[in-house]
């Protein structure tokens, strides 16, 4: 259960390219997710630092397929419903779901996942606790990408992390 789930759609990138999922202020959180088990995500150095008087916080999902599971359209559904008829979030959902999955979207129509093993595996990390490339990086280096594993990492409750701003707190789940 999400508190506010318009004003989320409304702080979700415009783009696939945009440094961070969600942004509000200068509050940031960045999803990531993996299928093979371990919590192992790629991040660009620049996703950890942090705007000046704002938190970035990393959600790390890790998804098992599963047949009798949900699809990216079963959770747009549930979205959309949630939207009352707003057609402005309708389509902005629509639009960064389409642009998301650019070519994959076939795959993503036919795969399913356990979501409620996801909402039980969701952690959530401080951008400033997260293992990163010691620093400072020369001026002549340019975007630094890097794959992070978090199994050793502390991570936040969800309680704590919904205490950071109210950005976080309309973000994410306010249940354990």
């Amino acid at each position: 259960k999400v508190a506010s789930w318009p004003g989320n759609v409304t702080s979700w990138h415009s783009s696939p390219a945009a440094l961070h999922d969600f942004a509000s202020g200068a509050d940031r959180l960045e999803v990531k997710s993996c299928a093979t088990g371990l919590r192992e995500h790629a991040l660009r150095l620049e996703q950890l630092h942090e705007a000046p008087g704002g938190r970035t916080l990393i959600a790390s999902l890790v998804v098992h397929e599963f047949d009798a599971g949900h699809s990216v359209a079963d959770l747009c559904d549930v979205l959309l419903a949630r939207f009352d008829g707003d057609i402005e979030l309708t389509r902005r959902l629509e639009t960064v779901v389409t642009q998301s999955l650019g070519r994959e979207w076939r795959e993503a129509a036919t795969r399913r996942f356990d979501l409620d093993d996801a909402r039980r595996g969701l952690r959530l990390y401080d951008a400033r606790e997260v293992p990163t490339i010691p620093q400072p990086i020369p001026a002549e280096v340019k975007h630094v990408h890097f794959v992070v594993d978090l199994s050793t990492t502390s991570d936040l409750t969800l309680a704590n992390a919904r205490k950071c701003s109210r950005f976080f707190k309309a973000m994410l789940p306010d249940d354990e």
